[in-house]
């Protein structure tokens, strides 16, 4: 994972439930955390490989970060890997995915990233108002809650948020 180290501090990664639930032994490689290049690395296993693994969604890791100045940060996944075992063909196999980033952002709703959640924030999302990625309209950062729609979730954070620094 890659993250602004002007906005933000890695402090600690803990494994996720989802390959616990197995009820197999989980091997997790200790994470490294370097908060000068804005990276997490880590990695996770069933061990030993079992006949049949996790299937589904779920967490994976738990990343705890502290805020260092207010600002905007992309989560972004970067190289994530899923493979298995295949005792037949006796090799790794790739399983596709999908990495969901995430972001942040202090104060939440600061549209305009002038350090208050204030009316021209509001100016900001009703311009963007009901569009999508996509569209002219659209704006990424009326987008608070990244779900590539600019709407009433995003106004909710906004107005939730009014008057903040």
């Amino acid at each position: 994972m890659t993250f602004d180290t002007t906005v933000l501090d890695a402090v600690a990664v803990y494994e996720g439930p989802f390959l616990l639930d197995t009820g197999y032994s989980t091997w997790w490689l200790d994470p490294t955390i370097n908060n000068e290049t804005g990276t997490v690395t880590g990695g996770c296993s069933l061990f030993p490989y079992p006949e049949y693994g996790a299937d589904g969604s779920g967490v994976l890791a738990y990343i705890t970060f502290v805020a260092e100045a207010e600002g905007k940060s992309n989560l972004h996944f970067a190289d994530t890997q899923l493979r298995w075992w295949d005792p037949i063909a006796w090799e790794l196999v790739i399983i596709t995915h999908t990495a969901k980033d995430g972001f942040f952002q202090l104060p939440l709703g600061d549209i305009n990233s002038d350090g208050v959640v204030a009316v021209q924030d509001l100016r900001i999302l009703g311009k963007a108002y009901g569009s999508a990625l996509g569209q002219p309209a659209y704006n990424p950062n009326a987008d608070l809650d990244k779900d590539d729609l600019v709407n009433s979730n995003d106004l909710v954070i906004v107005s939730s948020n009014y008057g903040k620094t």
